[in-house]
């Protein structure tokens, strides 16, 4: 990438894996992986720390509930370097179904 930090919010559509979905899941394996080896690829993280809700989506069903974590603050190493007292936060959905995120950055 660059030596510039890098900073990736949003909704991605897919999980990382079946564990970041506490429902019946209909995301394909190849999805996952496909996702996961582009954050490698990239060479970015999940960043850290983060707190608030872990599943981060709801489908807001009562009869058929879903939850998952398809919405994440991906950092890379120089983003953790510039900003290292940073966190990131997921707070509570309201009335959205996706918990939007707080992003912190406390410059040192």
């Amino acid at each position: 990438m660059s030596n510039l930090p890098w900073l990736l919010v949003g909704d991605f559509k897919v999980v990382r894996s079946f564990e970041e979905s506490a429902s019946d899941s209909d995301y394909s394996r190849a999805g996952m992986e496909a996702f996961d080896t582009c954050i490698t690829n990239t060479e970015l993280i999940d960043h850290h720390p983060s707190t608030g809700f872990y599943y981060n989506w709801s489908n807001t069903q009562a009869n058929n509930p879903a939850i998952k974590r398809p919405d994440r603050v991906l950092i890379n190493h120089h983003w953790s370097t510039v900003f290292p007292n940073g966190n990131a936060q997921f707070l509570h959905p309201g009335v959205s179904d996706h918990a939007p995120s707080l992003v912190k950055t406390r410059c040192s």
